[in-house]
C-alpha cells in the first residue's frame, strides 16, 4: 500500500510538472525569462518532493496527493518564507574579491 501511494505521489508531481512546462512552451521567450525564477523554483520543489516521497508517511502523501495544484501551492508559500540566500551569496562574492585581490 505505502509503495503504491509512493508512485502515485510521483506520479501527481511528474504530472504537475510537466502540465506546468507545456503551458509554458506556449509563452513569448521573454515571458518565459520573466518566470525564470518560477520554473527553477517549481523544478527544485519536484526534485525535493521526489526524494522525500520515501521518508513521507502514508498519511502525508495521500493528503499531498490530493492537494490540487500541489507544486504551485508550495511555491506559493516558498515567497512568504524569509530567504537569507541573498545574504550567503553577497558574503560569498565578498570573499571571492578579497582572496582574488589579496
Amino acid at each position: 500500500m505505502r509503495d503504491r501511494l509512493i508512485k502515485l505521489f510521483c506520479l501527481k508531481i511528474n504530472v504537475e510538472l510537466e502540465e506546468f512546462k507545456n503551458r509554458l512552451m506556449g509563452k513569448e521567450p521573454k515571458d518565459v525569462y520573466k518566470n525564470a525564477y518560477l520554473i527553477d523554483t517549481m523544478i527544485s520543489l519536484e526534485e525535493v518532493l521526489l526524494e522525500k516521497s520515501r521518508m513521507l508517511k502514508p498519511k502525508e502523501l495521500r493528503v499531498m496527493i490530493r492537494m490540487p495544484n500541489l507544486l504551485r501551492f508550495l511555491y506559493d508559500e516558498w515567497l512568504d518564507v524569509e530567504d537569507s540566500r541573498m545574504d550567503e551569496f553577497e558574503a560569498f562574492v565578498d570573499r571571492m574579491i578579497n582572496e582574488m585581490t589579496s
